[in-house]
Protein backbone atom coordinates (compact mmCIF):
# COMPACT_ATOMS: atom_id res chain seq x y z
CA UNK A 1 0.00 0.00 0.00
CA UNK A 2 1.58 3.61 -1.14
CA UNK A 3 2.83 5.50 1.87
CA UNK A 4 0.14 8.09 3.16
CA UNK A 5 1.61 11.79 2.91
CA UNK A 6 0.19 14.01 5.26
CA UNK A 7 0.31 17.48 4.33
CA UNK A 8 -0.72 19.64 7.69
CA UNK A 9 -1.35 22.92 6.20
CA UNK A 10 -2.44 26.54 7.60
CA UNK A 11 -5.69 25.74 5.44
CA UNK A 12 -6.44 22.41 7.75
CA UNK A 13 -6.28 24.43 10.86
CA UNK A 14 -9.40 26.34 10.31
CA UNK A 15 -11.41 24.47 12.03
CA UNK A 16 -9.44 24.97 15.40
CA UNK A 17 -9.75 28.77 15.29
CA UNK A 18 -6.89 30.87 16.54
CA UNK A 19 -3.28 29.65 15.85
CA UNK A 20 -2.26 26.88 18.83
CA UNK A 21 0.84 26.46 20.12
CA UNK A 22 2.82 23.89 18.76
CA UNK A 23 2.51 21.89 21.20
CA UNK A 24 -1.17 21.37 20.74
CA UNK A 25 -0.71 19.93 17.71
CA UNK A 26 0.13 17.06 19.35
CA UNK A 27 -3.57 15.94 20.02
CA UNK A 28 -3.76 15.83 15.77
CA UNK A 29 -0.74 13.92 15.85
CA UNK A 30 -2.00 11.32 18.35
CA UNK A 31 -5.43 11.37 15.72
CA UNK A 32 -3.16 10.15 12.78
CA UNK A 33 -3.73 6.66 12.30
CA UNK A 34 -0.03 5.97 10.86
CA UNK A 35 2.05 8.11 12.58
CA UNK A 36 5.33 6.49 10.51
CA UNK A 37 3.86 6.55 7.40
CA UNK A 38 3.88 10.50 7.94
CA UNK A 39 6.41 11.60 5.08
CA UNK A 40 5.91 15.55 4.86
CA UNK A 41 5.08 17.84 8.31
CA UNK A 42 4.23 21.50 7.20
CA UNK A 43 3.47 23.94 9.92
CA UNK A 44 4.72 27.45 7.89
CA UNK A 45 3.11 30.34 10.24
CA UNK A 46 0.84 28.13 11.62
CA UNK A 47 1.01 28.27 15.50
CA UNK A 48 1.54 30.96 17.79
CA UNK A 49 4.52 29.63 19.86
CA UNK A 50 5.34 27.14 22.39
CA UNK A 51 8.37 24.58 21.95
CA UNK A 52 9.36 21.86 19.30
CA UNK A 53 7.87 18.84 21.17
CA UNK A 54 9.96 16.13 21.51
CA UNK A 55 7.09 13.26 20.41
CA UNK A 56 8.03 14.67 16.56
CA UNK A 57 10.55 11.72 17.06
CA UNK A 58 7.83 9.51 16.67
CA UNK A 59 7.47 10.57 12.97
CA UNK A 60 10.37 8.03 11.90
CA UNK A 61 9.28 8.46 8.63
CA UNK A 62 9.42 12.32 8.02
CA UNK A 63 11.71 13.35 4.89
CA UNK A 64 10.49 17.12 4.91
CA UNK A 65 9.69 18.76 8.41
CA UNK A 66 9.01 22.57 7.95
CA UNK A 67 8.17 24.82 11.45
CA UNK A 68 9.00 27.74 9.85
CA UNK A 69 7.46 31.48 11.15
CA UNK A 70 5.88 29.78 14.38
CA UNK A 71 7.45 31.96 16.81
CA UNK A 72 8.92 29.12 18.42
CA UNK A 73 10.97 29.41 21.39
CA UNK A 74 13.94 26.69 23.61
CA UNK A 75 16.05 24.28 22.18
CA UNK A 76 15.97 21.91 19.16
CA UNK A 77 15.79 18.64 20.68
CA UNK A 78 18.63 16.59 20.10
CA UNK A 79 17.15 13.03 20.74
CA UNK A 80 13.65 13.76 18.95
CA UNK A 81 15.66 15.07 15.90
CA UNK A 82 18.16 12.34 15.57
CA UNK A 83 15.34 9.80 15.23
CA UNK A 84 14.40 11.57 11.54
CA UNK A 85 16.89 9.87 9.59
CA UNK A 86 15.17 10.05 6.80
CA UNK A 87 15.24 13.92 6.77
CA UNK A 88 16.32 15.57 3.31
CA UNK A 89 14.17 18.71 4.41
CA UNK A 90 14.58 20.94 7.54
CA UNK A 91 13.25 24.81 8.14
CA UNK A 92 13.36 25.97 11.38
CA UNK A 93 13.71 29.57 10.34
CA UNK A 94 12.22 32.57 11.57
CA UNK A 95 11.74 31.56 15.10
CA UNK A 96 13.06 32.36 18.70
CA UNK A 97 14.65 28.88 18.68
CA UNK A 98 18.54 29.59 21.24
CA UNK A 99 20.91 27.12 22.29
CA UNK A 100 23.70 25.82 20.08
CA UNK A 101 23.34 23.38 16.94
CA UNK A 102 23.03 19.53 18.55
CA UNK A 103 25.56 18.53 16.98
CA UNK A 104 24.70 14.40 17.58
CA UNK A 105 21.62 14.88 15.96
CA UNK A 106 22.62 16.92 13.36
CA UNK A 107 25.01 14.16 12.33
CA UNK A 108 22.85 11.78 12.32
CA UNK A 109 20.64 13.35 9.43
CA UNK A 110 22.95 11.40 6.82
CA UNK A 111 20.20 11.76 4.16
CA UNK A 112 19.90 15.99 4.79
CA UNK A 113 20.08 18.03 1.46
CA UNK A 114 18.99 21.16 2.83
CA UNK A 115 19.07 22.69 6.33
CA UNK A 116 18.10 26.01 7.55
CA UNK A 117 17.97 27.66 10.82
CA UNK A 118 18.34 31.26 9.54
CA UNK A 119 16.57 34.03 11.89
CA UNK A 120 16.83 32.32 15.14
CA UNK A 121 19.02 32.96 18.58
CA UNK A 122 21.01 30.14 17.99
CA UNK A 123 24.54 30.40 18.92
CA UNK A 124 27.71 28.89 19.59
CA UNK A 125 29.92 27.39 16.43
CA UNK A 126 29.38 25.49 13.71
CA UNK A 127 29.85 21.78 14.73
CA UNK A 128 32.04 20.61 11.80
CA UNK A 129 32.52 16.81 12.72
CA UNK A 130 28.44 16.52 12.45
CA UNK A 131 28.73 18.46 8.90
CA UNK A 132 31.14 16.48 7.84
CA UNK A 133 29.09 13.49 7.69
CA UNK A 134 25.74 15.21 5.51
CA UNK A 135 27.65 13.68 2.42
CA UNK A 136 24.41 15.01 0.88
CA UNK A 137 23.75 18.60 2.13
CA UNK A 138 22.97 21.32 -1.35
CA UNK A 139 21.69 24.27 0.98
CA UNK A 140 23.14 25.67 4.61
CA UNK A 141 21.36 28.58 5.66
CA UNK A 142 22.35 29.99 9.33
CA UNK A 143 21.77 33.47 9.03
CA UNK A 144 20.87 36.04 11.38
CA UNK A 145 21.78 34.23 14.46
CA UNK A 146 24.61 34.27 16.79
CA UNK A 147 27.26 31.64 16.14
CA UNK A 148 30.99 32.63 16.19
CA UNK A 149 34.17 31.05 15.64
CA UNK A 150 35.38 29.65 12.36
CA UNK A 151 33.85 28.47 9.82
CA UNK A 152 34.70 24.56 9.32
CA UNK A 153 34.62 25.04 5.02
CA UNK A 154 36.59 22.01 5.32
CA UNK A 155 33.56 19.68 6.88
CA UNK A 156 31.86 20.71 3.79
CA UNK A 157 33.90 18.82 1.44
CA UNK A 158 32.63 15.88 1.49
CA UNK A 159 29.58 16.95 -0.08
CA UNK A 160 31.55 19.38 -2.44
CA UNK A 161 30.22 17.99 -5.79
CA UNK A 162 26.44 19.03 -4.54
CA UNK A 163 26.65 21.41 -2.25
CA UNK A 164 25.51 24.73 -3.47
CA UNK A 165 24.76 27.06 -1.07
CA UNK A 166 25.82 28.86 1.83
CA UNK A 167 24.54 31.39 3.86
CA UNK A 168 25.81 32.31 7.12
CA UNK A 169 24.61 36.30 7.16
CA UNK A 170 24.53 38.70 9.91
CA UNK A 171 26.49 36.41 12.87
CA UNK A 172 30.32 36.88 14.62
CA UNK A 173 31.97 34.50 12.87
CA UNK A 174 35.64 34.89 12.32
CA UNK A 175 39.00 33.37 10.97
CA UNK A 176 39.49 33.19 7.06
CA UNK A 177 37.78 31.49 4.32
CA UNK A 178 41.19 30.17 2.52
CA UNK A 179 39.73 26.82 2.54
CA UNK A 180 36.94 28.00 0.21
CA UNK A 181 38.43 27.13 -3.10
CA UNK A 182 37.38 23.13 -2.64
CA UNK A 183 33.86 24.28 -2.78
CA UNK A 184 33.50 24.38 -6.45
CA UNK A 185 29.82 23.63 -7.10
CA UNK A 186 28.79 26.60 -4.92
CA UNK A 187 26.62 29.52 -6.46
CA UNK A 188 25.81 31.43 -3.80
CA UNK A 189 27.76 32.19 -0.68
CA UNK A 190 27.00 35.48 1.54
CA UNK A 191 28.85 35.85 4.86
CA UNK A 192 28.03 39.43 5.01
CA UNK A 193 28.29 41.14 8.27
CA UNK A 194 30.64 38.77 10.28
CA UNK A 195 34.23 39.44 11.48
CA UNK A 196 36.21 37.47 8.82
CA UNK A 197 39.58 38.40 8.10
CA UNK A 198 42.01 37.73 6.50
CA UNK A 199 42.80 38.34 2.67
CA UNK A 200 40.62 37.24 -0.24
CA UNK A 201 42.45 34.08 -1.51
CA UNK A 202 42.92 33.66 -4.83
CA UNK A 203 41.11 30.64 -5.09
CA UNK A 204 37.97 32.75 -4.73
CA UNK A 205 38.13 31.95 -8.84
CA UNK A 206 37.92 28.29 -8.83
CA UNK A 207 34.43 28.96 -7.84
CA UNK A 208 33.35 29.77 -11.03
CA UNK A 209 29.43 28.58 -10.89
CA UNK A 210 29.12 31.56 -8.17
CA UNK A 211 26.49 33.90 -9.41
CA UNK A 212 26.00 36.08 -6.19
CA UNK A 213 29.30 36.39 -3.45
CA UNK A 214 28.61 38.56 -0.52
CA UNK A 215 31.97 39.36 1.48
CA UNK A 216 30.68 42.51 2.61
CA UNK A 217 30.77 44.04 6.23
CA UNK A 218 33.81 42.16 7.13
CA UNK A 219 37.93 42.63 8.33
CA UNK A 220 39.12 41.65 5.04
CA UNK A 221 42.09 43.27 4.16
CA UNK A 222 44.79 43.09 1.45
CA UNK A 223 43.67 43.82 -2.60
CA UNK A 224 40.85 42.44 -4.70
CA UNK A 225 42.46 39.01 -6.41
CA UNK A 226 42.71 38.82 -10.08
CA UNK A 227 41.36 35.52 -9.99
CA UNK A 228 37.90 37.42 -9.37
CA UNK A 229 38.00 37.91 -12.96
CA UNK A 230 37.41 34.20 -13.77
CA UNK A 231 33.89 33.95 -11.54
CA UNK A 232 32.35 34.61 -15.22
CA UNK A 233 28.94 33.57 -14.20
CA UNK A 234 28.71 36.28 -11.20
CA UNK A 235 25.12 38.71 -11.29
CA UNK A 236 26.30 39.97 -8.10
CA UNK A 237 29.17 40.90 -5.92
CA UNK A 238 29.29 42.84 -2.76
CA UNK A 239 33.06 43.65 -1.26
CA UNK A 240 31.76 46.83 0.78
CA UNK A 241 32.97 47.89 4.78
CA UNK A 242 36.37 45.49 5.13
CA UNK A 243 39.78 47.39 4.76
CA UNK A 244 40.61 46.46 1.47
CA UNK A 245 43.11 48.20 -0.57
CA UNK A 246 45.46 48.75 -3.83
CA UNK A 247 43.72 49.46 -7.14
CA UNK A 248 40.58 47.75 -8.59
CA UNK A 249 41.12 44.90 -10.68
CA UNK A 250 39.71 46.77 -13.71
CA UNK A 251 40.66 44.30 -16.23
CA UNK A 252 39.38 41.11 -14.34
CA UNK A 253 36.18 43.33 -13.49
CA UNK A 254 35.69 43.81 -17.26
CA UNK A 255 35.33 39.84 -17.96
CA UNK A 256 32.72 39.82 -15.79
CA UNK A 257 30.02 40.22 -18.12
CA UNK A 258 26.88 38.80 -16.11
CA UNK A 259 27.65 41.48 -13.43
CA UNK A 260 24.58 43.45 -12.48
CA UNK A 261 25.51 45.07 -8.75
CA UNK A 262 29.54 45.42 -7.35
CA UNK A 263 29.55 47.45 -4.19
CA UNK A 264 32.84 48.45 -2.83
CA UNK A 265 32.31 51.44 -1.30
CA UNK A 266 34.13 51.83 2.18
CA UNK A 267 37.52 50.22 1.60
CA UNK A 268 40.72 51.73 1.13
CA UNK A 269 40.68 50.90 -2.99
CA UNK A 270 42.51 53.09 -5.43
CA UNK A 271 40.80 53.84 -8.90
CA UNK A 272 38.75 56.47 -10.92
CA UNK A 273 35.36 56.49 -9.93
CA UNK A 274 32.84 59.28 -11.17
CA UNK A 275 30.31 60.43 -9.07
CA UNK A 276 27.79 57.58 -9.22
CA UNK A 277 30.74 55.12 -7.90
CA UNK A 278 31.67 53.49 -11.05
CA UNK A 279 35.06 52.69 -12.08
CA UNK A 280 36.54 53.81 -15.33
CA UNK A 281 36.14 50.74 -17.76
CA UNK A 282 33.96 48.81 -15.84
CA UNK A 283 31.11 46.72 -17.20
CA UNK A 284 28.16 49.62 -18.20
CA UNK A 285 25.28 47.52 -16.69
CA UNK A 286 26.82 47.06 -13.58
CA UNK A 287 25.80 48.85 -10.77
CA UNK A 288 28.70 49.94 -8.75
CA UNK A 289 28.40 51.39 -5.04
Amino acid sequence: MQLLRFVLTLAALRTVGAKPELEDHQKWLDCVASPASCTTLFLINACSGGTIPNSIGRLTALTSLYLASNGLTGTIPEHAISLLTALNHLQLQNNDLEGTIPANAIGELTKLEYLSLSGNDISGTIPGDAFRRLTALTELSLGGNAFSGTIPLVSFIESAATFKYLDLVWNSFDGTIDAIGSLKALEYLNVYGNDIGGTIPAVIGDLTALTYLSLGDNQFMGTIPSSIGDLTALAQLYLNSNQLSGTIPADAIRRLTALKSLWLYKNQLDGHQDPEGRAKNSPARAKWF
